[in-house]
């Protein structure tokens, strides 16, 4: 790992789970880490030189601070509507990284689409309403089944999927109810729906130019909800296909106006077309970038971008090709007790991490976000190929036993 000075400030925006491991890099890297959220418990302000209780929301008072503390890099972390304000803090400070607008299109799921379509890509048809019955009449004039989303947001929260008009009535009140929870969204979007295979891709771009690092065949939940919840590499894909994942991103990126950026994407492919659902201009969650990366391509891209937007020269160069596989831990629901067999599974062959969330008295719900599977745990695991990686991942899961009541 590099080491850099200490008297280098940078910046991480969020100080959550998905943040942490990402501060815990830079400072090995000997960086001085400002972490910054609204949760005043966050885990990462306390792990961070120091952290910051405040609204990340308030771009201008993040820039305020990011001049006071002299910072020269904001950390490449896994953001949702909070992208934005890493990209005004690059605008305001010249730093390398996201732009403010390209975080905005990022962000802004109707924004996105507009800007895929203007560029030749396929999208889906799409509405946009605020309420049970504009949302309804999207719905039926695009046809069944639809997607129902937050135009902003993250993590899955408030998706699903409707296959007809039964479904949607059943599921709506709980999207509205969702929707609220992310304060830049007051309205939804209704999309075709797309079937097909979806897979994940990982890209850097470096000055304008994109390199995929990873491409990950995703395993997703049944509908309504159809929630990633595994990850496997390498892809089973062909190299034509590969070929052809690596175009349209680099057309989806420069029409962004991505730049000096991790970016995380999902493609689904159906039949002949591959349809891009989400693509930003951040590194993975679910500790993809973080941890599966490394273990499956021998470098640590979050490094490197750090480097990269310290004036470094940062090398995306693919050392390997493991295979290895990541996947939520499945809890009963119910009042978590205890998760036995979590010292044993860690020390086992071929486990690179694994971890739960979990709290004594947490309540276990059944899972319709991302967050909602995360907290559970995760268990990741390696091998020389993807079999071994999957054979190996089998063999630790079923030493894991979670006790609730």
């Amino acid at each position: 790992m590099a080491k850099l000075s200490k008297n280098i400030n940078v910046l991480c925006v969020g100080a959550g789970i998905e943040q942490l491991p990402v501060i815990k890099i830079a400072q090995k890297m000997g960086l001085n880490v400002t972490a910054l959220d609204g949760n005043p418990t966050a885990v990462g302000l306390e792990a961070a030189d120091r952290g910051i209780a405040m609204d990340i929301r308030d771009a201008a008072k993040v820039v305020q601070l990011a001049k006071e503390a002299d910072v020269r890099c904001v950390l490449p972390v896994p953001l949702g509507a909070i992208l934005t304000t890493v990209g005004a803090v690059n605008d305001a400070l010249g730093l390398r990284g996201i732009s403010e607008e390209a975080a905005q299109i990022c962000t802004d799921k109707l924004l996105t689409r507009q800007i895929l379509a203007k560029a030749g890509l396929p999208t889906p048809e799409i509405a946009e309403g605020s309420d049970r019955n504009s949302l309804l009449k999207a719905a039926e004039q695009i046809g069944w089944p639809v997607v129902v989303k937050p135009r902003y947001g993250s993590g899955s929260q408030g998706v699903f999927v409707a296959r007809d008009k039964a479904e949607f009535e059943s599921w709506i009140p709980w999207h509205l109810e969702q929707r609220q929870k992310c304060k830049e969204s007051t309205k939804s979007l209704v999309e075709s729906f797309v079937s097909g295979h979806e897979i994940g891709v990982d890209s850097a771009i470096v000055e304008e130019m994109h390199s995929t690092l990873l491409i990950r065949d995703k395993e997703v939940t049944e509908l309504p909800f159809r929630l990633p919840y595994g990850y496997l590499t390498p892809s089973l894909l062909s190299q034509e296909l590969h070929n052809k994942i690596n175009t349209i991103m680099e057309i989806a990126c420069k029409a962004i106006g991505l730049e000096n950026c991790l970016v995380h994407a999902d493609i689904i492919i159906n039949s002949d077309k591959l349809v891009i659902i989400e693509i930003s201009g951040r590194p993975s969650g679910f500790n993809i970038s973080a941890k599966m990366l490394p273990a499956a391509i021998g470098i640590s891209a979050l490094e490197q971008t750090i480097i990269m937007n310290l004036g470094g020269k940062a090398n995306f160069q693919i050392l390997q090709n493991q295979g290895a596989v990541l996947r939520m831990l499945s809890s009963p629901i119910g009042s978590f007790v205890k998760l036995e067999g979590l010292k044993k599974v860690s020390q086992m062959p071929g486990v690179v991490a694994v971890e739960s969330f979990l709290k004594s008295g947490d309540i276990v719900e059944k899972r319709r976000t991302s967050s909602t599977g995360y907290s559970v745990g995760y268990l990741l695991t390696t091998g020389k190929t993807r079999s071994e990686a999957e054979q190996l991942w089998n063999n630790a899961a079923s030493q894991l036993k979670f006790n609730v009541d």
